[in-house]
């Protein structure tokens, strides 16, 4: 099974993804490592750059051929990769942030980061990207990899609404 994990920084991708690989006996592929490696993302400044049609169109030969794989990183919501399945972790805005403070993000980051997941821009990506099922997973609280392993097997999802601490956050001037 090809499986691509993405989700906002900070909502717990990379952990879970190499252990469902790990439990799937899946090859594990960090998307940002690759766009490093490859010369697709570039540091400007304290920001990173990334070329995503250069990315998709190297992402499409390196993974021609591969039949069992996890692909993670937050950018896979932005580009079309072949798969059979999307994960998208969600996480509580209000948690998010917390987490990415603890980062060392900066408040611009940080509130950037959790109005993205508020809005729903992932989902909202995939959906026009991808044309395979995804699949919604909070992972506010500690998923463990069983657990996550039962709801890709399943295809499971739920629908998350974070329309509260939107409200929350728009109060607040954010």
């Amino acid at each position: 099974m090809r499986i691509i994990i993405t989700g906002v920084p900070g909502s717990g991708k990379t952990t879970l993804a190499k252990a469902l690989a790990k439990k799937l006996n899946a090859e594990y592929i960090d998307l940002n490592a690759l766009a490093k490696k490859h010369a697709v993302l570039r540091k400007s400044g304290k920001e990173f750059e990334i070329n995503l049609q250069k990315l998709q169109r190297f992402l499409v030969v390196f993974l021609e051929g591969k039949k069992h794989f996890v692909l993670e990183g937050h950018l896979a919501c932005e580009i079309k990769i072949p798969c059979d399945l999307v994960v998208i972790f969600r996480c509580n805005p209000l948690v998010l942030m917390k987490r990415l403070k603890k980062r060392g993000y900066n408040k611009a980051k940080i509130v950037d980061n959790a109005l993205a997941e508020a809005q729903d821009y992932f989902p909202i990506k995939v959906a026009e990207n991808y044309r395979v099922k995804y699949i919604e997973v909070d992972s506010t609280k500690r998923l463990l990899t069983k657990k996550l392993t039962n709801l890709v097997k399943r295809g499971t999802s739920c629908r998350i609404n974070w329309g509260k601490e939107l409200r929350w956050l728009a109060s607040q001037g954010l």
